[in-house]
């Protein structure tokens, strides 16, 4: 039993400093979240004052219709892939005079 118990105990040691040498490792900070808002910050630029033409050709037919109480009409993209039911990943697209003024997501 006591040939046992200092083996375990170096066994324990050398895997605790194996995890706080792997966790050291991946204090890396990854730029991926500033690739993103480029990308929608150029999608969202080529649309805007646009008609609603342009935008029907650019995203399809919208899934909900809705007046805002501005007076603005509101276009309601949906996912059609979701399981569960929330408002990730819908796009909004919001039209005064017939031309886009505003365009967010929901991520």
């Amino acid at each position: 039993m006591w040939k046992i118990a200092p083996a375990a105990i170096v066994i324990v040691i050398a895997c605790s400093m194996a995890l706080f040498a792997g966790c050291s490792k991946s204090k890396e900070v990854k730029s991926d979240a500033s690739a993103k808002p480029s990308t929608k910050k150029a999608f969202d630029n080529a649309l805007i004052s646009k008609g609603q033409d342009d935008v029907r050709k650019r995203l399809g037919d919208p899934t909900l219709v809705s007046k805002t109480m501005e007076g603005h009409i509101l276009w309601v993209y949906v996912p059609k892939w979701r399981i569960l039911p929330n408002d990730k990943g819908y796009i909004y697209v919001e039209f005064e005079n017939e031309k886009v003024i505003k365009i967010f997501r929901k991520p």
